[in-house]
């Protein structure tokens, strides 16, 4: 019956120990702000209201990399890679001055691109989603994108 008792008391107190370091760990655990969680990589999942056609952009998919702290944005339009300067305030973007490089690109998939991510001026987060809008208007659709992220 001791032994019993001592088991009983060994386990009650092993999980005391163990549910309030969880709760406590779930207390510390920062909230990302909108625009710490656009500091990703992300993929064209939606285009012009359309999923994206590979024939559009036969060289690759449209991606982006944020650096919200250094004002900066990165990509490849599809043929070329690019930077940009970029400004965040809360639900606000702007993406300007993109310099791409200027390889040959067959299709304009890539030109429009570039000029739709120009005219962006809000942005939205759900989850693993970036939608990028203007004047409420979804103009692109991206997705998180996990493979060769570069480290922050």
């Amino acid at each position: 019956m001791q032994r019993s008792f001592h088991f009983l008391l060994i386990t009650l107190a092993v999980m005391i120990t163990y549910s309030g370091s969880t709760t406590l760990y779930a207390q510390k655990k920062p909230t990302l702000s909108q625009e710490e969680r656009l500091n990703d990589s992300w993929i064209l999942k939606e285009y012009d209201g359309k999923e994206v056609d590979a024939k559009q952009f036969q060289s690759g998919i449209p991606t982006l990399q944020f650096y919200v702290s250094k004002d900066k944005v990165n990509g490849y339009g599809g043929c070329n890679r690019f930077h940009a300067s970029l400004s965040v305030k809360k639900n606000k973007i702007k993406i300007e001055e993109i310099v791409a490089t200027k390889m040959a690109c067959p299709g304009e998939g890539e030109t429009d691109f570039l000029e739709t991510l120009s005219q962006v001026k809000e942005y939205k987060i759900e989850g693993a989603i970036l939608e990028l809008k203007l004047d409420g208007e979804v103009l692109m659709v991206f997705k998180r994108f996990e493979e060769n992220k570069p480290k922050h």
